[in-house]
């Protein structure tokens, strides 16, 4: 990717600083395993963060813009600590749970791990309008029931209506129709 110019100091900005917190989670996840992710005790999640940590420590600088050395540490021990704490959240026996879940692509690009194929096409009952998204998290229980997660790291923007909250409510009903049309 191409260097963003950096506003505001030589930290990463709030959607550079979601990426790295979501691109932890991605790794915490699948290095647990969707279904392992449940079992994982306390040990195993400090585990997965540390690979995760040293995976993203030594491939992002190579592929984005990242802050000097000394604020990288930080910044990226700041990510993996919102991730513990992110994944602590209880799932129960038997819970699958997956990350980045892409749905409504042009193109598959072989995810194996996911519940459905990126590819997969979900259109809004009435409107008819196709949509495309990437949902944080989902967990599916044994009983088949699911939750959707979707996790805010970013600032609303000024100008955004607060009606819809910046749209994180509108987002979080959209991808719920789209976990029960292709689950």
């Amino acid at each position: 990717d191409a260097p963003r110019e950096i506003a505001g100091g030589l930290g990463l900005d709030a959607r550079s600083y979601g990426e790295l917190l979501h691109d932890v989670l991605r790794r915490m996840v699948q290095e647990l395993g969707t279904t392992g992710f449940a079992r994982a005790s306390p040990d195993d999640i400090a585990q997965a963060a540390l690979v995760a940590a040293r995976e993203i420590e030594t491939e992002w600088p190579l592929r984005k813009a990242v802050p000097p050395p000394l604020l990288w540490k930080h910044t990226l021990d700041l990510a993996v600590a919102e991730a513990r704490g992110a994944l602590k959240q209880a799932v129960g026996e038997g819970t699958e749970s997956w990350t980045e879940v892409r749905f409504g692509r042009d193109t598959d690009d072989g995810a194996e791990h996911l519940p459905w194929r990126p590819t997969a096409s979900v259109t809004l009952e009435r409107s008819g309008l196709r949509i495309a998204g990437a949902i944080d998290r989902l967990d599916r229980r044994p009983n088949k029931d699911c939750r959707v997660t979707d996790y805010k790291t970013g600032v609303v923007p000024p100008e955004t209506d607060f009606k819809l909250r910046g749209g994180e409510e509108l987002q979080r009903v959209i991808y719920t129709q789209a976990v029960r049309q292709l689950l």
